[in-house]
């Protein structure tokens, strides 16, 4: 019986149903961690030990006819940034280098409430910064679709661990696209909910034992299916969310394709492979409207980056601020800031039809070589500041509207190229619902060629 690249469904379906127990479960997805990981470099920690005792006491309970949760024994990963008891939690930063969690992060507590059993931590680029996922202490993380290219950052690894089944969905973060690249990037499905939903406390460079809440990044899931995102999603927000996504069919009809500008690019291969895209939804009825934004692209965009920094800024010492930020950030401008961001909500909010979904690109091109990466990257025959690599996510994020990244059924090169679909603030579940009808066109998040990884002699 094949267990990987199974759902999280289908897997607590043969659990409880006595068909595999959870300890079976654990050592396929563990056996093949111990195949590919070494070309990948996605899953950095592993407390074997701990999962185990995880899994055999879900069988154990099962065998006595107790109750389990309604994770009991998915196995999954965590980015290394959240602290999880007994496992690193650095942020691939050498000042944490010995640094292992004592207790677990709330988001990280409710999985392993609901009896996911945790296999290990996904690689991080250090202090969460950069779209490639590489680091003093652990190295790089390689795209399993291409290992000469990047999985994306901050969440590279978390992506890149679900693309090659070594884990069925990871919690992972997103502050202006962290979960989305990669996503892209590596084929699968990311989820950035709308703020507040899911706890993000616990989760470095914030100082580690701190309770105010991150006010612009958030905490989600990145799986290969709609159901898992819902599932996890479900656990992760104890039920904020709400629950319409459960047996319910209700969808949007109508999607605002946002189009690119100089501001918001995009190169040749993404344009002509999302554009393929919305022609099929629109053959499967889906209405298909223009959007037009709510506020001058470069005035979103400079203000989701000063969010953003502002935000940063709580995780640096004194000697990475001088370094980082070259005008220090006043508290006048940050509360300036916080009241045109909700202006700005409430104009995105309005900009929308009722009932539309907002489609636009996840990121400006696919995964870009390791050999290729630094301050600029190349659009066709343009170059850009890398910072376009988040342009799409950012100017959604700073709208503070729920997205989620979805793999297109084409591919350029043979590399993944992902569309981003958003819903108005706190639509979250709608949001979902939608997703998962347009994954029914779509079609199944399909595998990268996992052969390709296997090393001579292995």
């Amino acid at each position: 019986m094949d267990l990987i690249f199974q759902s999280a469904k289908a897997i607590t379906r043969m659990i409880l149903s006595g068909d595999v127990s959870a300890r079976e479960v654990l050592s396929a997805h563990l056996d093949q961690i111990d195949r590919f990981n070494d070309a990948v470099n996605a899953v950095v920690a592993i407390d074997r030990a701990d999962a185990f005792r995880t899994a055999d006491d879900i069988d154990t309970r099962l065998a006595d006819g107790e109750p389990v949760g309604i994770l009991a024994g998915v196995p999954i990963t965590i980015k290394e940034a959240f602290d999880c008891r007994g496992l690193p939690a650095t942020c691939g930063m050498a000042r944490y280098r010995s640094r292992v969690a004592i207790g677990d992060a709330p988001a990280v507590a409710t999985l392993r409430q609901a009896d996911a059993v945790i296999i290990g931590k996904s690689n991080v680029p250090t202090q969460l910064q950069g779209h490639h996922s590489i680091n003093p202490l652990y190295g790089e993380t390689k795209n399993p679709w291409d290992t000469r290219r990047a999985a994306g950052g901050s969440s590279g690894g978390s992506a890149a661990a679900v693309a090659s089944g070594f884990s069925v969905f990871d919690l992972a973060s997103d502050l202006h696209g962290s979960i989305r690249l990669p996503a892209s990037w590596c084929g699968v499905i990311g989820f950035r909910p709308s703020p507040g939903f899911i706890s993000k406390r616990g989760h470095l460079p914030w100082p580690p034992h701190g309770q105010l809440e991150p006010p612009a990044s958030v905490a989600g899931p990145i799986a290969r299916s709609i159901e898992d995102i819902q599932l996890a999603v479900r656990v992760l927000s104890r039920g904020a969310i709400g629950n319409s996504y459960v047996g319910s069919h209700q969808r949007p009809t109508t999607i605002n394709v946002w189009a690119p500008s100089p501001e918001l690019p995009v190169d040749s291969e993404t344009y002509s492979v999302i554009s393929d895209a919305v022609d099929l939804l629109a053959r499967h009825g889906w209405r298909i409207r223009s959007y037009r934004p709510p506020m001058e692209i470069h005035k979103m965009i400079d203000l989701g980056w000063r969010l953003a920094k502002a935000e940063i800024t709580r995780g640096l010492t004194e000697e990475q601020w001088s370094e980082q930020l070259s005008h220090p950030i006043d508290v006048r401008t940050y509360l300036a800031d916080l009241e045109s961001q909700l202006q700005l909500k409430t104009l995105a909010r309005d900009s929308l039809e009722p009932d539309a979904l907002l489609l636009s690109p996840a990121t400006p091109t696919p995964s870009i070589r390791t050999d290729e990466i630094g301050m600029t990257i190349r659009l066709d025959s343009d170059l850009y500041d890398a910072y376009a690599l988040w342009s799409w996510s950012l100017a959604t994020s700073v709208m503070q509207l729920p997205s989620a990244t979805l793999p297109t059924p084409k591919t350029a090169d043979g590399l993944p190229i992902g569309v981003q679909i958003t819903a108005a603030p706190g639509q979250d579940d709608r949001l979902l619902n939608g997703c998962a009808n347009i994954m029914d066109t779509f079609g199944p998040v399909n595998n990268p060629p996992m052969d390709n990884l296997i090393y001579p002699g292995q």
